[in-house]
């Protein structure tokens, strides 16, 4: 069959490159279009070289159309017949069927290789160059890939040192790294087969630098079970640090201020609260309770339970929500009859952004009655 195929395709070849001539082609135009050399088609066209499928399928269509029907003229020379002639009913020919077939899932499978080969450098090119560090681990828990964002973040030196390790080990072959809260984190998800979000994990690289992470752990299942996990990784220390910077220093120098921050991008949006210094959380005796886990209205309810004129302190917190309120002010009784003055504001940018509003109480001194000497 091989030798029948190259015999065909040279005799419909010959023919074809004469036409080609005589209507004013030139074999090096063709070979140029091809990507091949002049001297490389010839000695394809005359037998004395062979090629791929795929190459013959080129070949046929520059010159006529597709392989099969390229090869049933080559096949009609052969026979003595007129090569262009139209046969009233053509008899279907096992070869040239096989060969369509052939042609057909060659030059798709390269198509699709090439394609899937593009689409893998572009995703790789993405995931290699983004400032976030991702790891990948199997069902074993063995590190099976990380992009160049780890590397610098760990400090390590080559890929060597991470890869086939897993999260319970790579401490005992990295000396001075310490991941310890990390692979805390790492066990869960797997534990619970959940997404899991961790934020500000401390970490010791290498060199004994610490280092704050954030981002999130993705099980990968498969067919239901376990294989593996996605992990993705942003260095957060720098807003860590300047978050702790500005509680501490809000702390210090505003010991006699409570100050309360929310987020709130909008008016009539829920708020989430994002901050309240320790004299806050003092006056509203809040001070041991984790206010992260409660929604606003829970922390309303705690602090109204300290308020005497509870109805007015939630009208006027309601109203500044709803209504963007600016120089929110009202003078607040607490249950041990000390007076605050309480004033809340948006918090907006330069351009206009809405962040949020903040609250600062400050207690009213009760004046004092001068004694009477005389």
């Amino acid at each position: 069959m091989k030798n029948e195929l190259y015999e065909l395709f040279q005799l419909a070849a010959k023919f074809f490159i004469k036409k080609y001539k005589k209507e004013g082609g030139a074999q090096s135009i063709l070979a140029n279009e091809l990507g091949i050399t002049q001297s490389y088609l010839s000695s394809v066209v005359n037998g004395s070289r062979s090629a791929s499928l795929e190459l013959y399928s080129q070949i046929a269509e520059k010159l006529y159309g597709p392989l099969d029907k390229f090869l049933a003229v080559g096949r009609t020379i052969k026979e003595g017949g007129e090569p262009l002639a139209e046969k009233e009913k053509p008899a279907e020919d096992p070869v040239e069927k096989l060969i369509a077939q052939l042609t057909y899932y060659v030059v798709d499978h390269k198509r699709i290789e090439g394609e899937l080969s593009k689409l893998k450098q572009f995703y790789e090119t993405i995931v290699e160059n983004q400032p976030t560090g991702i790891v990948v681990t199997n069902k074993e828990h063995n590190i099976i890939y990380v992009n160049n964002y780890i590397k610098s973040l760990l400090q390590v030196v080559s890929f060597e040192e991470l890869m086939g390790k897993t999260p319970y080990d790579l401490e005992k072959n990295i000396t001075g790294l310490d991941i310890s809260p990390l692979r805390d984190k790492y066990h869960e998800a797997v534990e619970k087969q959940q997404k899991l979000h961790f934020k500000n994990i401390r970490v010791q690289s290498p060199n004994g630098e610490i280092i704050f992470f954030s981002g999130a752990l993705i099980p990968i299942m498969q067919n239901g079970l376990f294989d593996g996990i996605l992990c993705t990784i942003s260095n957060s220390s720098s807003s860590h640090i300047l978050r702790n910077l500005l509680t501490n220093s809000l702390d210090y120098t505003a010991h006699d201020i409570g100050i309360g921050v929310v987020q709130q991008i909008r008016p009539g949006q829920i708020p989430k609260v994002y901050f309240m210094n320790n004299k806050f959380r003092h006056i509203f005796k809040i001070k041991d309770i984790d206010t992260s886990k409660l929604s606003f209205p829970e922390i309303n309810k705690l602090i109204s339970t300290q308020i005497k004129n509870s109805r007015e302190w939630l009208k006027i917190v309601e109203e500044g929500i709803k209504k963007n309120l600016r120089d929110g002010r009202l003078i607040i009784t607490m249950k041990n009859n000390k007076k605050y003055e309480w004033l809340s504001n948006p918090l907006i940018d330069k351009s206009g952004y809405q962040w949020g509003r903040i609250v600062i109480i400050e207690e009213v001194k009760q004046k004092t009655k001068k004694k009477n000497t005389r």
